[in-house]
């Protein structure tokens, strides 16, 4: 088998993976995946028309805070697991994304952007 199958088979495989990680994890920001932890709303921002997102953390819980990303801004994330440190950091209004790589740099995750939305696994 050549090296590009493979690697395409390898990625199909992480497709599958994660796929069924999405559908086993509860999806944060709907009532089934909420933690009971709220980050304060007031420090996150999502300015919907232009998709761009602002953050000021200082020690916020990483899932309420990600709970709070979904609510305001609709994007689906399904987390596997639950030993996540503390989120603290402060960025502008930066697009979505780009915010969403930034909220999760220490983290393993999978983002997949399509016309239905945009769904988030986190390793």
């Amino acid at each position: 088998m050549g090296k590009r199958v493979k690697r395409v088979l390898e990625g199909i495989a992480l497709a599958c993976a994660c796929f069924a990680i999405y559908l086993t994890s509860p999806v944060l920001g709907h009532a089934q995946g909420t933690t009971g932890v709220v980050a304060h709303p007031q420090s996150i921002a999502f300015d919907g028309q232009r998709q761009r997102l602002k953050v000021s953390l200082d020690g916020q819980p990483f899932l309420a805070v990600l709970e709070e990303v979904a609510r305001q801004t609709g994007t689906q994330i399904a987390v596997y697991g639950s030993d996540y440190d503390d989120l603290t950091m402060e960025f502008g209004y930066v697009p979505l994304l780009e915010a969403l790589g930034r909220l999760l740099q220490a983290t393993s995750y999978v983002m997949h952007a399509s016309e239905d939305g945009l769904p988030v696994w986190v390793l």
